[in-house]
């Protein structure tokens, strides 16, 4: 059973999580929420849910994070993009396919890009500088976006996918905490064993220890039985007379 456990715990972490970003905030306001997502890693999904009309989600780069991903001189690479005014309600979901680099996006509505509608993945230490960059951008880097959103499977170390429920329908990666609970059960199994070890050996001790002593009792028995038999064998009388010259 310890043997598989490593196994197991390799398979449960081979599952992919679900993230979520809520677009825009509660007044309209240009914005994610969370800008910026961590440790995501390789088919980890992320949603994105759009709480008010009016803002999409656009693929940019670290450069230019107000410029559509494949209108920055890159021809060959092909950004993701949701429709250009999302209904509220509605979500958008990509799934992450490399992180060797970072992946940045931006709201391509009007000039909420630089206002500050920026954000990316694997990517808090840039957020300073993409934000500063952000806000000296120019205001038509979104012009050539489809108006309904890129095509499935489009994005660059990223693919767009079907919808949400592609996402939530697969098995998850455990939490942190699902983890620790993995962690103390797998503890309490090594001392459960080594309490079970403990107790065959000492048990086991204790029965070589009996049989010794059972083996001692019954060979001394067997002496004093060849002592007295030896004993009753002699001559009553005692030794003979030696004959005098």
């Amino acid at each position: 059973m310890l043997e598989l456990l490593p196994l197991s715990l390799l398979a449960l972490v081979a599952h992919a999580v679900e993230h979520f970003i809520a677009v825009g905030g509660g007044d309209g306001a240009a914005e994610f929420n969370p800008q910026w997502l961590d440790n995501v890693d390789v088919d980890d999904f992320v949603t994105f849910n759009f709480t008010t009309l009016g803002h999409s989600v656009v693929q940019t780069s670290l450069t230019l994070p107000c410029v559509f991903i494949s209108d920055d001189g890159a021809p060959d690479l092909h950004g993701f993009a949701s429709p250009l005014s999302a209904a509220a309600g509605t979500t958008f979901s990509i799934q992450v396919t490399n992180i060797s680099a970072p992946i940045f996006f931006a709201c391509g509505t009007d000039t909420h890009c630089q206002n500050g509608a920026v954000g990316g993945i694997n990517a808090v230490e840039f957020s300073s500088s993409v934000t500063d960059a952000a806000k000296t951008s120019v205001s038509r880097g979104f012009a050539d976006v489809p108006s309904n959103g890129t095509a499935l499977g489009s994005g660059v170390l990223s693919r767009v996918v079907t919808s949400p429920s592609l996402a939530s329908s697969g098995p998850s990666r455990l939490s942190p905490g699902a983890f620790v609970g993995i962690a103390i059960v797998a503890l309490l199994l090594l001392i459960g064993a080594a309490l079970v070890l403990r107790h065959w050996m000492v048990v086991t001790r204790v029965r070589r220890a009996h049989k010794r002593t059972e083996w001692k009792r019954r060979l001394e028995k067997r002496l004093s039985q060849v002592h007295a038999a030896t004993d009753a064998a002699k001559p009553a009388g005692g030794a003979e007379d030696v004959p005098r010259m």
